[in-house]
């Protein structure tokens, strides 16, 4: 499945990036799930231009490591202050609660230790 992201030009969002992740990977993603359920998708171009690229690219690694904890943990790990907080945003949007527990999880303990600054 192709999906197009958007990048923000002159203050306006226009379409940019085109992933290309398979649908059975994107399916285990409430969002998606919904969207393929609810509607006729029939050019196998899925338009999500109120998604910015730099915002796709987090969640497409989370895709990437979704199968695997252990990289899936080192990623939320390794993620800067400012990409956790994108990342905790459209996971909230995108419905990915399993990946919003574990960034909520790794904000809260950040907060704790004063490693936002």
């Amino acid at each position: 499945m192709k999906i197009q992201t958007s990048k923000i030009v002159n203050n306006i969002l226009i379409p940019s990036k085109i992933w290309d992740i398979p649908i059975e990977k994107l399916i285990k993603i409430k969002y998606f799930e919904n969207i393929f359920e609810f509607s006729n998708i029939n050019n196998n171009l899925l338009e999500l231009t109120y998604i910015q690229d730099n915002y796709f690219q987090l969640v497409n690694k989370y895709i990437e490591f979704s199968d695997d904890n252990i990289k899936l943990n080192n990623y939320i790990q390794e993620l800067d202050n400012n990409n956790l907080l994108m990342l905790l945003k459209i996971s909230d949007f995108l419905l990915i609660d399993n990946l919003l527990n574990l960034l909520k999880s790794e904000f809260y303990s950040r907060l704790i230790h004063n490693k936002f600054t």
